[in-house]
C-alpha cells in the first residue's frame, strides 16, 4: 500500500520537476517543433481549460464573473498547474468592438464595467500574463447558436439577431477581416499561443468539395493571416472535421465514429500547405454522456478507445503536435472510464490538452461539466476527482514566467522593435521575358533604379517586358544569440501586362527565416504555394528575417511571362517620392506602377467571345439553385469555361462589376486585385479545347456578368 501511495503521490507532484522559464511579455514566438510547442525555444506542454461565454450573446463574458473576479478563476489554474486558456469568441463580437460590458455580468470583476470588447480582451491577456497563463481564442459562434453556422466556416441558412438587432450571413472574407482585427490587436502579447480558426465544422468535406473542404479554407486561412500579419508570432490550431467520404487519392478504410472535429484521418493522404512550424492539430473528442457512439459498447471498453483514438488523429502525434482541444465529461459511469482511459493515452503520447469547462455550461449539467461551480461570496466549489485526472493526463505541464525584463539569451528571442524604427524600402525591376538575372537592390538617394536585363530583345521590339515592382517594410528587430535579427514584410507586384512566374534569389545576407513563399531544390524562391502565376497587376507578400543591417536583396532568374506571343499592352508607370523614409540602410522613394489590359467577354447562357488575337474563350453559366435568406434571393451558377482557340492558355483573368454581390465563389483563384484566376490544379495550362468549371451564390436572382482582364 505504501508503494501504490508514493506512485500516485509522484504522478501528482511531477510538476515540481518542471522547471519554469522566464519569457518576455511582448513578441515572443510560439514554434512547432517536431512533435513539440515550443515557445522561444523552450518546450510547452499544454495543460488547459476552456472558459466559455463571450461567445455567448446573453452574456458577452466569461461566465462566472458575476460571482467570483477574474483572479480567482485564474489562481485557481495556476494553483493546480494549469498553463493556457482556450477563450471562444463569435465573429459577431468582433466584429462591434464598440460594445459595451453589462454591468451584471461582471458584478464581480468591476475593473470591467464600462470597458468595451476589445478593452476587456486587454484585461483578461494582462490578468492572465501575470499569472504565467497564455490564451488560445477560437471562433465558435458566428452570433449565437444554432444560427446558420450548419457546420461550415461561412453561414448560410437560418439567422437569429444579434445584440442591435441585426440578421446578417457571414462570408469566407467575414471571418477572415475578423481574424485580422484579432491579430492585429493581440499580436504584441507573448500569451497569445494562436489561432483556433472554426469550432466543429462538422458539414465540412476534405478534398471533395471545394465549397465544403475544410483543408482548402484552412490553407487560405492561414495563409490570409501570415499575408497580412506576417509578424504574427502564434500558432495555428487546426481542428479535424466529422464523417465524410474519402477524396481522391486516400484509398483507406475509416473508423467509425468521429466526434465532430475529430477526423483527422485525411491527413495522411492529403495533407495541409499551412507551414509545418506553426501548425497544431487541435482534435475534440467525447464520452458516452454526450452521444453513446458505437465503440463505447464494445464488450472490451475501454481497452479498445487507443486503438480508435489513434486512427481518429493519434498517429500524427509522433510528427506534430496534438492537443486535444475539447473533451470532458461528468466524472461518473461510463464517461468517468472514458476520461481517465484518455488521460492515460493522453500522458503516453504527450498530448497536451483544453477540458472543456472551467464552468459549466447550463443545460449541459447532464452530459458535460466544468472544473469548478461559483457561488455567491467569491468562492469556488471544486467538482471531486477532476483534478487527479488532469494530473495523470499531463503531468509535467510547463511553468512560464512572463516578464518585462527581457534579457537576450542563448534559447530566447526578445524584442527591440520601436514604432519609429518602421520604415519602407520600395524597389522596382523591368525584366524582360528572357531574363537571365536581374538584381532587385533598394536606392539609397533620388528615384527607384530599374534594372532591365542585357539579354532578350526588350521593350523595344513591341512587346512589354515583364516589370516587376518590390516593396519592402522593416516592421521588428529582436536580439538572439547576441545578434540583431531584422524582419521584413514585402510585397512583389506585377506591374507589366503579361502574367509572370517568379524565381528569385535572397543576396546580401543571411536569411533566418521566411513565409509565404515556395522554396526550390536549388536555393531559389518562387511565388506562393497558393499562387501558379502572377497576373498583370497582382500582388502578393511575404515576409523574411535576416541578421544583415540591410534589407536583403531579390536577384530575379526567371520572371517568365506567359503567353509571350501576344503582344501585352503597354504598361505606363508613375514614380512618387512623396513617401519617402528612412532606415539605418537606406532611403527610398516608393515606386507605383499601373498596367491596362482589358477585353471584355460577356458571360450569358452561351457564347463565345474573341479575346485579343491570340486566344478565344467560351463562357457559359447554368443556374443550378435558388432560395431566399430573409428577403434576399440567393442564386448559385455553375459557369463553364472552355478554350476555344487552337493554343493552350497559360493564364486567365476574370473580373466582375458585382464582386461584392457574390457571397461564394468556389474552384477558382481569387486573386489580391479581387479579379479570379484558373483552379490550382490546372497548374497554369488550360489545353486548346479544354475546360474547366467553377461556381458562385451571388445576392440576386441573375447571374453576374464575367469579362476577360488577360489571358
Amino acid at each position: 500500500m505504501g508503494t501504490l501511495v508514493k506512485i500516485i503521490l509522484a504522478s501528482f507532484l511531477c510538476i515540481s520537476c518542471t522547471r519554469a522559464f522566464d519569457v518576455c511579455s511582448t513578441n515572443a514566438r510560439w514554434r512547432s517543433v517536431g512533435n513539440r510547442i515550443e515557445l522561444d525555444g523552450k518546450e510547452y506542454q499544454v495543460k488547459g481549460a476552456n472558459w466559455w461565454g463571450l461567445e455567448d450573446p446573453g452574456i458577452r463574458m466569461l461566465t462566472g464573473l458575476d460571482k467570483a473576479s477574474l483572479g480567482t478563476y485564474l489562481n485557481f489554474l495556476t494553483t493546480n498547474n494549469f498553463n493556457s486558456i482556450r477563450i471562444p469568441l463569435s465573429v459577431d463580437w468582433v466584429l462591434h468592438p464598440e460594445r459595451v460590458v453589462q454591468p451584471w455580468s461582471v458584478s464581480a470583476e468591476p475593473a470591467l464595467v464600462g470597458k468595451t470588447s476589445f478593452q476587456v480582451l486587454d484585461h483578461i491577456f494582462l490578468e492572465a500574463q501575470k499569472r504565467g497563463l497564455s490564451i488560445l481564442l477560437d471562433f465558435h459562434w458566428f452570433i449565437t447558436f444554432n444560427e446558420g453556422q450548419l457546420g461550415l466556416w461561412y453561414s448560410k441558412g437560418n439567422c437569429q439577431p444579434n445584440p442591435e438587432g441585426e440578421c446578417r450571413q457571414f462570408t469566407e472574407q467575414d471571418v477572415m477581416n475578423a481574424w485580422s482585427t484579432l491579430v492585429g490587436r493581440l499580436k504584441t502579447y507573448s500569451n497569445f499561443m494562436g489561432v483556433d480558426f472554426i469550432n466543429e465544422a462538422y458539414s465540412t468535406t476534405w478534398g471533395t468539395n471545394i465549397a465544403t473542404d475544410w483543408d482548402g479554407y484552412v490553407n487560405r486561412q492561414a495563409a490570409d493571416i501570415l499575408s497580412r500579419h506576417p509578424d504574427f508570432k502564434g500558432l495555428f490550431w487546426i481542428e479535424g472535421i466529422a464523417d465524410a467520404p474519402n477524396p481522391a487519392g486516400c484509398n483507406f478504410q475509416q473508423t467509425p465514429g468521429h466526434w465532430w472535429g475529430g477526423n483527422l484521418e485525411f491527413v495522411q493522404c492529403k495533407p495541409l500547405t499551412v507551414p509545418a512550424d506553426r501548425l497544431v492539430w487541435a482534435p475534440h473528442t467525447y464520452g458516452p454522456s454526450l452521444y453513446a457512439q458505437s465503440y463505447f459498447n464494445d464488450p472490451s471498453f475501454p481497452n479498445n478507445m487507443p486503438a480508435i483514438w489513434n486512427a481518429h488523429f493519434g498517429y500524427l502525434a509522433s510528427t506534430q503536435p496534438v492537443v486535444i482541444s475539447e473533451w470532458g465529461g461528468m466524472y461518473q459511469g461510463a464517461t468517468k472510464v472514458f476520461q481517465d482511459a484518455l488521460a492515460r493515452y493522453m500522458a503516453s503520447k504527450k498530448m497536451g490538452s483544453f477540458y472543456w469547462a472551467l464552468v459549466g455550461r447550463p443545460g449541459e449539467v447532464n452530459t458535460v461539466d466544468g472544473l469548478v461551480t461559483p457561488n455567491n461570496g467569491g468562492t469556488l466549489t471544486v467538482i471531486p476527482g477532476k483534478l487527479p485526472m488532469l494530473a495523470i493526463a499531463t503531468p509535467s505541464p510547463a511553468v512560464v514566467r512572463f516578464t518585462a525584463t527581457c534579457t537576450p539569451s542563448s534559447d530566447s528571442v526578445t524584442s527591440a522593435a520601436t514604432s519609429t524604427q518602421a520604415a519602407t524600402v520600395a524597389t522596382t525591376a523591368a525584366v524582360t521575358s528572357s531574363a537571365t538575372v536581374a538584381s532587385v537592390t533598394s536606392a539609397t538617394t533620388g528615384a527607384p533604379p530599374v534594372v532591365t536585363s542585357t539579354t532578350g530583345a526588350g521593350s523595344t521590339t513591341g512587346t512589354a517586358p515583364c516589370t516587376i515592382g518590390v516593396r519592402q517594410t522593416f516592421t521588428n528587430s529582436w536580439q538572439a544569440n547576441g545578434a540583431t535579427v531584422s524582419q521584413y514584410s514585402s510585397t512583389v507586384a506585377n506591374n507589366g501586362g503579361q502574367a509572370v512566374t517568379l524565381k528569385f534569389k535572397f543576396t546580401g545576407g543571411a536569411l533566418v527565416e521566411y513565409w509565404s513563399l515556395t522554396a526550390n531544390s536549388d536555393g531559389t524562391f518562387g511565388l506562393p504555394s497558393w499562387m501558379t502565376t502572377l497576373a498583370p497587376g497582382a500582388s502578393f507578400d511575404f515576409g523574411y528575417s535576416t541578421s544583415a543591417s540591410a534589407p536583403l536583396t531579390l536577384s530575379f532568374i526567371t520572371p517568365s511571362c506567359n503567353n509571350p506571343s501576344v503582344a501585352a499592352v503597354a504598361t505606363t508607370a508613375a514614380v512618387s517620392s512623396t513617401a519617402a523614409v528612412t532606415t539605418a540602410a537606406a532611403t527610398a522613394a516608393v515606386t507605383t506602377a499601373t498596367a491596362a489590359a482589358t477585353s471584355a467577354v460577356t458571360s450569358s447562357s452561351s457564347s463565345t467571345t474573341a479575346v485579343n488575337s491570340g486566344c478565344r474563350l467560351s463562357i457559359s453559366q447554368k443556374q443550378t439553385n435558388s432560395w431566399k435568406e430573409g428577403p434576399t434571393t440567393m442564386t448559385q451558377f455553375d459557369v463553364t469555361v472552355t478554350n476555344t482557340g487552337a493554343s493552350p492558355l497559360r493564364s486567365l483573368e476574370l473580373s466582375t462589376l458585382q464582386v461584392s454581390s457574390i457571397s461564394q465563389i468556389w474552384n477558382v483563384q481569387t486573386m489580391a486585385n479581387g479579379n479570379y484566376g484558373m483552379p490550382s490544379w490546372l497548374n497554369g495550362n488550360l489545353g486548346a479545347g479544354a475546360s474547366f468549371t467553377f461556381g458562385y451564390v451571388i445576392r440576386s436572382a441573375s447571374s453576374t456578368t464575367f469579362a476577360t482582364v488577360n489571358c
